[in-house]
């Protein structure tokens, strides 16, 4: 998202950088953030997010569409709640992103696993699990985790008590 704006709108002689002719106008192109909750200072969303951090993203999810900005902290966050792009982020273009600084921190608890690995490692393991998620894999799994359902179903009895006390 970019935005064009006249700098110097003719107050000044601008100079064009390839012709080194004085331009009526320049054009600047200025990142543009999306639109988000409005952010408090310091802090941002920090307080919100770790009081419920699911119902939190819901939120701005719900209000701010499928790309919102807001601040954790001094953490800038892109939520980004579109497949294509999840896609675009995962898939296509996953070399210009690196992992956030949690991840990176935990690389020294979880090690270089798939989760925290970058680069060229992270292809190769990524490589490595892939089968397990083929699509005829997946029904598969789909299978077995209905087949537990129904069998927990099963046991259930009508007017039982839950051992889980209620909210």
């Amino acid at each position: 998202m970019y935005r064009v704006r006249r700098v110097n709108a003719g107050r000044r002689p601008v100079h064009d950088s390839q012709n080194i002719k004085p331009a009526k106008y320049a054009v600047q192109l200025t990142a543009k953030k999306p639109r988000g909750p409005r952010n408090l200072p310091v802090i941002g969303h920090l307080a919100a997010f770790r009081a419920n951090p699911l119902q939190f993203l819901t939120r701005v999810a719900g209000e701010y569409g499928d790309l919102p900005y807001f601040r954790l902290g001094q953490q800038d966050v892109y939520l980004i709640n579109h497949p294509d792009f999840i896609r675009e982020v995962m898939v296509t273009n996953q070399g210009n992103f690196t992992k956030s600084r949690v991840l990176q921190r935990a690389r020294v608890l979880l090690g270089d696993g798939l989760l925290t690995s970058e680069g060229s490692f992270h292809v190769r393991q990524r490589r490595l699990v892939q089968p397990a998620f083929h699509r005829d894999r997946l029904a598969a799994y789909a299978q077995v985790m209905i087949d537990s359902a129904v069998r927990m179903r099963d046991r259930w009895t009508d007017g039982a008590r839950s051992k889980f006390p209620k909210k």
